[in-house]
């Protein structure tokens, strides 16, 4: 079985990609690729930042400059 990955149109027009944020649990929230889903970074209200990734696992770049 040959698995095959399809580009989409986004990834074509664009080099990086603003960070999606989801709520992960009181106090926490998660951001995620938004053309992948994967984990990109956990900020706590407390701490900010405890995981911070420039890329993610499929190598899409995270733009992070409009997130504070």
């Amino acid at each position: 079985m040959m698995d095959y990955w399809q580009m989409t149109f986004d990834e074509l027009m664009s080099d990086s990609f603003r960070p999606k944020t989801e709520p992960m649990h009181q106090g926490a929230w998660a951001y995620v690729c938004p053309v992948c889903g994967n984990a990109v970074g956990i900020r706590r209200v407390v701490e900010g930042f405890v995981y911070k990734r420039d890329e993610c696992k499929n190598g899409h770049k995270v733009d992070w400059s409009e997130v504070k």
